[in-house]
């Protein structure tokens, strides 16, 4: 095993159990390094939007938990993971940028703190303090996890009868 493919499993593993505490950013991760590590969650990717590009996205079983891991042309990009998460985000310190968080229908106006430089989003409802989920990625700018990283987690409603 390559110094990078242990960098990259030792990340996952760490955002798994979310020791996220001093984090400095997704290293380099294939594909392939997450298939050697984790059971996929289904056969196939699916390709959505992440940020305003495609990205192909699969579930994983981390062990403690589910996570979705987006990728670009086999390399990773982001992985995450839905909450509520046993997660302190007071030793993460100031935030680059807040965004508006989404869980379900419900918004929290900077909920999301976005530690761009560090690759590290965290959505939090800020009366309850509740971690709604987590994503790790390579250090950005603001600029660039908006456009290219953020997800989409608005929860829209089907119109009347189902989904057309």
């Amino acid at each position: 095993m390559s110094a990078l493919e242990s960098s990259c499993r030792d990340a996952l593993v760490r955002f798994v159990t979310l020791e996220l505490e001093g984090w400095a950013g997704l290293p380099a991760c294939t594909l392939e390094e997450v298939e050697a590590l984790w059971r996929p969650g289904e056969a196939e990717a699916r390709e959505l939007l992440l940020g305003s590009e495609a990205a192909s996205m699969r579930r994983f079983d981390g062990g403690d938990r589910w996570v979705r891991v987006w990728s670009r042309d086999g390399a990773v990009v982001l992985v995450d993971a839905d909450g509520p998460l046993d997660l302190d985000v007071a030793p993460l310190g100031e935030p680059d940028a807040r965004l508006t968080a989404h869980a379900g229908f419900a918004s929290y106006p900077d909920g999301e703190l976005v530690f761009a430089g560090r690759g590290l989003a965290v959505g939090v409802a800020p009366a309850s303090g509740v971690v709604l989920y987590a994503a790790v990625f390579a250090p950005c700018s603001v600029d660039d996890y908006v456009a290219l990283l953020h997800i989409d987690r608005i929860q829209r409603p089907s119109p009347a009868g189902g989904p057309a």
